[in-house]
């Protein structure tokens, strides 16, 4: 009776979001829910301090979403743009991988997939449109390409992934990185098949009058700064050795690398310092707002799940068994990142309940970490209740389920083959 009551407040609290309530009130009183019928609060208001008190996120998050905010105040992020987008216009076969591309390179340099979306989408769009391609694939192009900033050492999900591996979050980015190169190809790859598959790519062509022009000349020092960040952050890396030497053998940390760029950024870009602290507090208060209140309400909602025993008695019954463990490792993020619109808190929630028993999963904690990653990410690029993907479906003019189905019918293949592949 007791699992019934637990499944039922579970799905309501899906339900919930999928009606558009905010998904931080959904996970809370879902949590809250939960916690009433454990009739046990300290597990609940345990994870709300641990997530209070986790000072390495904070440190990583609040001036990385400073910087974006920054990098918008300056325009640098449209001067990218400008960059970036014309020689997609000379593209036809090649625009849906080329699109994916961009994407992923300019939400690398936000951080933010829906900053990146929001700035990129209003040119690109419009661009695959006149082209021919079904607005719903068009935005579903974007979707796909949105997860680059996970692979960006500032940002919050490849910290996390990096604190539970117990790596560094370059370190962590060079071991991800030809899995996510492979993980890209694959979706561009996909949703080349699935125009194909459905004739999407090919439609009446509209006139080109109705894509947003460009600048005749773009500003090339702005459209390089938004990497400064991850210049820094590289160069200075022990992996890569460019520079720090003995001063800074571990290399910057990434506040520092983030305030020094938004200090660069606001200089050479010659904004008033006034405007630019402004910026910069309105982008780390955004962060505890939105990125660091959904983490701690997911990990809350977890916590009342695990208080139930929900969690407990799936480990235990995975635990010895590694023909289990793997789907569990990858598909339990990819469920709660699809259920919440979230990437970060899933991968930090699950990760909090399964490094532990990575051993007896027979897992190390990199791979259980890079597992969990992946889940997280695929999982999030299929979610009709995504920032990213309300956001895309809003500029293509579609049905935000349209979108969500186009990604998924590319994202659950490429899952399964991993899957397969993992456990052959």
């Amino acid at each position: 009776m007791k699992l019934i009551l637990v499944a039922a407040i579970v799905i309501t609290t899906m339900v919930a979001m999928a009606r558009k309530v905010d998904s931080r009130i959904a996970l809370l009183a879902g949590g809250a829910a939960l916690t009433l019928l454990a009739r046990d609060i300290e597990p609940w208001l345990a994870a709300l301090g641990s997530g209070l008190s986790n000072l390495g996120l904070f440190a990583v998050i609040l001036p990385a979403t400073g910087f974006a905010c920054v990098v918008r105040a300056t325009g640098c992020d449209r001067a990218l743009v400008e960059l970036l987008v014309p020689p997609l216009r000379a593209l036809h076969h090649g625009l849906i991988p080329a699109t994916v591309a961009v994407t992923m390179l300019l939400s690398c340099a936000l951080t933010s997939p829906a900053a990146a979306v929001s700035v990129i989408g209003v040119v690109l769009v419009p661009t695959m449109i006149a082209c021919g391609v079904h607005p719903a694939l068009a935005a579903s192009t974007l979707i796909a390409g949105s997860w680059g900033g996970s692979l960006n050492p500032g940002g919050p999900v490849l910290a996390a992934v990096a604190r539970a591996a117990g790596e560094t979050p370059v370190a962590m980015l060079y071991h991800l990185a030809p899995a996510a190169l492979l993980l890209s190809v694959l979706l561009a790859l996909g949703l080349v098949i699935l125009a194909r598959l459905r004739n999407e790519h090919h439609l009446v062509t509209h006139d080109s009058a109705a894509v947003r022009p460009c600048a005749a000349q773009p500003d090339y020092l702005k459209a390089a700064l938004p990497f400064l960040p991850l210049a820094l952050l590289l160069g200075s890396s022990p992996q890569l050795g460019a520079w720090g030497g003995a001063w800074r053998p571990q290399g910057l940390h990434v506040f520092e690398a983030t305030v020094a760029s938004s200090v660069t950024v606001a200089v050479l870009c010659r904004q008033p310092w006034r405007e630019a602290l402004g910026s910069f507090s309105r982008g780390a208060l955004q962060a505890c707002i939105k990125v660091m209140a959904i983490i701690i309400a997911a990990g809350m909602f977890v916590a009342a799940l695990e208080a139930n025993g929900v969690i407990s008695a799936i480990i235990a019954a995975v635990v010895g068994r590694q023909e289990l463990a793997t789907p569990l490792v990858l598909y339990l993020p990819f469920a709660l990142a699809a259920l919440t619109g979230s990437r970060i808190a899933p991968v930090a929630a699950c990760l909090d309940f399964t490094i532990p028993h990575a051993e007896s999963f027979g897992l190390a904690p990199r791979e259980l970490s890079t597992l969990t990653f992946i889940g997280g990410v695929l999982g999030k690029l299929i979610s009709p209740v995504a920032a990213v993907s309300v956001i895309a479906a809003g500029q293509a003019g579609v049905n935000v389920w349209q979108v969500a189905k186009r990604c998924a019918l590319a994202v659950i293949p490429i899952s399964l083959g991993l899957l397969i592949w993992l456990m052959s």
